[in-house]
C-alpha cells in the first residue's frame, strides 16, 4: 500500500496479503528507491526540476528546470551520452499543467535503459489542472435578481466571485455522463481543501421518482423523453438557465445524464433533450443538477457560465482554506509508442479528464503514485504490451479507476498489462455503471493484492481473456444497482481462461438488496 494519501474520509483500510511497493517485482523487476545520497553520486544520470526553476537552467541540483517539458528535452539529451537508467527527479510542491505533456517514440528509454519521472525522496509533489482562487476573493451575493432566485434562509450565507476578473475564462461545460461517455473529459469542478464541492442539485442526497411518463424516446438519437414530475420544488425553476437531470431511466444497472429542453411547471412535465439508450419509465430514480436555485446546503455551488460568477455555499470559514476551479479537459501525461518509462511517487489531481493516457507502448510502469479529483479515469492504457501499475491509491474519481486494453483474443496474445498492490474508492462519481475501479478488455491480465471499495456499480469488470485475479478484497461494491457483480464478465461465452484465486468479497448486496453477486459470469 502507497501510504495514506486518504484524508479526513474515515476509510477503513482492511487490505489482503498487500506488500509495500517498494518490495514490488514486476515485469520491471525489483522496484527501488534511489537515495538522495544515490542521487548526487556522479555516476547518476540525473536531471532535476522545482516549481521555481528555471527552463533555461542546465537541470542540476542547484539549476534546476522548471517544467516536465524542459526535463524531457534534457533527459533525451543525456541518453546519447549514458547508458544507465535516466532519472528526472521533481522537488516538492505544485506544477500546474496547462496542456498534456507528450511523450513519444523518441522520448523513450533502451532495453536496458529506463527514463524514471519521480519526486524527489520525501518530497510531496502535486501535478494539477487547477485555477487557485483567493479565499478572500469570495464576497456575500449582492445582487437582488440572484438573491431572489435562492431560498430565503441562505440569501446571507452564499457567497460570490468573479472568475473572469481573475483572468479565467475557461468554464468548461455540463457534459451528458453515461457509460457511452466514459473517455470523454467530465464537468467543471470545485474543490476545498482537496475536497470535492457539490454541483448543486435536487434532492441533495437522494432520489426523486419519476411520474407518468409521456414519451419513452429509447435509443442513442433523436429527441428526448418526456415525464411528469411529482413533487412541487422543480416549480421555482423558471429562471434557470440549463438544467439537467440525472438517473437511472429504465433498469438499476445503466445510467444517463439528460439536459432539460423545456420546464413545464402547468403540465408539470420535463421535457428532455436527448433520448436515453434504454427509454424511461415510472417511479425510476433521478435527481437534478446544474441549479442555482438549488443551492440549499453547504458545499454547494453554481456558476453562471454567461458572466464568469460562481455561487458558492461554502462548509465552513474559507479564511486560509485552498480553493480551486476546475476546467482542464485534457490528461496530464500520455506516451504514444513509447517505451520503458516509469512514473513514480507523484499525485495526479484536480482535472475534469484523466491522469495518465498509455497508447501502444511497451513497459510503462506507473508506481506509488495517486490519482484523486479526476472527472475521468485514473490511468487509461490501450495497447501495446507490459505496462501497469503498482502501489498507487485511486480515490474521487469520475469515470473509474484503471482502464486496460490489450492482447488479441483471436490469437491469444496476451498484453502483459497489470494492477497490483493498488487501492481503489469513490471511483465512480459521475457516472454510476460500467465504471469500474479496473475494467481489462482484450487478452492476457493480471490484478493482483488490490483493495476495492465503496462503489456504484462493479468493482471490476472484464471483455477479456485469460485474466488472472488474485489476493484481493473488495467490498461494499455495487451500492447503487441491481442485476451486478462486484467482479462482472458477461453476455460472451468465448471469454474464457479466467483464474480467480485468494479473493475475499464480502458486503456486496446490491440496490435495496435486489440482486448483486461477489462473481458475475
Amino acid at each position: 500500500m502507497k501510504g495514506n494519501g486518504i484524508k479526513g474520509n474515515g476509510i477503513k483500510q482492511s487490505a489482503v496479503l498487500l506488500l509495500s511497493a517498494a518490495l514490488l517485482t514486476s515485469a520491471f523487476g525489483a522496484a527501488a528507491t534511489v537515495t538522495a545520497a544515490e542521487a548526487d553520486t556522479p555516476t547518476e544520470a540525473a536531471v532535476y526540476v522545482s516549481p521555481n526553476g528555471k527552463d533555461g537552467a542546465d537541470g542540476s541540483a542547484q539549476r534546476p528546470l522548471r517544467t516536465i517539458g524542459a526535463a524531457k528535452a534534457k533527459a533525451n539529451a543525456l541518453k546519447k551520452t549514458r547508458a544507465g537508467d535516466i532519472t528526472v527527479y521533481f522537488a516538492a510542491g505544485t506544477y500546474r499543467l496547462t496542456d498534456t505533456a507528450v511523450f513519444s517514440k523518441g522520448d523513450s528509454g533502451g532495453e536496458n535503459q529506463k527514463i524514471i519521472y519521480k519526486a524527489a525522496q520525501g518530497a510531496e509533489v502535486s501535478f494539477t489542472g487547477g485555477y487557485d482562487i483567493p479565499s478572500e476573493a469570495f464576497t456575500p451575493v449582492v445582487n437582488p435578481l440572484i438573491k431572489e432566485r435562492l431560498y430565503e434562509n441562505v440569501r446571507n450565507k452564499v457567497l460570490q466571485v468573479n472568475l473572469r476578473k481573475m483572468g479565467i475564462e475557461d468554464y468548461g461545460a455540463v457534459y451528458r455522463s453515461n457509460t457511452y461517455t466514459k473517455e470523454d473529459p467530465g464537468t467543471a469542478a470545485l474543490y476545498v481543501d482537496g475536497f470535492n464541492q457539490t454541483l448543486a442539485r435536487w434532492p441533495n442526497n437522494d432520489y426523486a421518482m419519476t411520474g407518468t411518463v409521456i414519451t419513452s424516446a429509447r435509443g442513442s438519437d433523436g429527441s428526448g423523453g418526456v415525464f411528469q414530475y411529482l413533487e412541487n420544488v422543480p416549480d421555482r425553476w423558471k429562471k434557470a438557465n440549463e438544467i439537467w437531470l440525472h438517473g437511472f431511466w429504465a433498469w438499476d444497472w445503466y445510467d444517463d445524464s439528460l439536459k432539460v429542453e423545456k420546464l413545464d411547471t402547468q403540465k408539470r412535465e420535463f421535457t428532455l433533450a436527448q433520448s436515453t439508450s434504454f427509454g424511461m419509465a415510472k417511479g425510476k430514480r433521478y435527481y437534478a443538477f446544474n441549479l442555482l436555485e438549488e443551492i440549499d446546503a453547504p458545499g454547494e455551488w453554481y456558476l453562471e457560465r454567461a458572466t464568469g460568477i460562481l455561487y458558492f455555499y461554502p462548509p465552513y470559514d474559507l479564511s486560509g482554506a485552498a480553493v480551486q476551479f476546475v476546467s482542464a479537459d485534457k490528461e496530464f501525461l500520455r506516451f504514444e509508442n513509447c517505451a520503458n518509462v516509469i512514473v513514480e511517487g507523484i499525485t495526479f489531481e484536480n482535472s475534469c479528464f484523466s491522469g495518465i493516457v498509455v497508447n501502444n507502448s511497451e513497459n510503462i510502469l506507473v508506481r506509488g503514485c495517486t490519482f484523486r479529483n479526476l472527472g475521468g479515469q485514473g490511468v487509461n492504457i490501450k495497447g501495446g504490451k507490459n505496462c501497469g501499475v503498482a502501489g498507487s491509491d485511486f480515490y474521487d474519481l469520475g469515470k473509474g479507476g484503471v482502464f486496460l486494453t490489450g492482447g488479441d483474443r483471436i490469437t491469444l496474445t496476451p498484453s502483459g498489462h497489470f494492477v497490483e498492490n493498488s487501492y481503489f474508492t469513490r471511483f465512480a462519481l459521475s457516472i454510476k455503471t460500467y465504471v469500474p475501479a479496473i475494467s481489462l478488455e482484450g487478452c492476457g491480465f493480471r490484478v493482483s493484492n488490490c483493495v476495492i471499495h465503496d462503489g456504484p456499480h462493479s468493482a471490476i469488470t472484464t471483455g477479456a481473456n485469460d485474466v488472472l485475479i488474485e489476493n484481493c478484497e473488495i467490498y461494499d461494491v455495487c451500492k447503487e444497482t441491481s442485476d451486478a457483480g462486484a467482479y462482472y464478465t458477461g453476455r460472451d461465452w468465448t471469454r474464457q481462461g479466467g483464474v480467480l484465486r485468494n479473493n475475499v468479497v464480502h458486503d456486496v448486496y446490491g440496490f435495496d438488496g435486489h440482486g448483486a453477486h461477489a462473481f458475475y459470469f
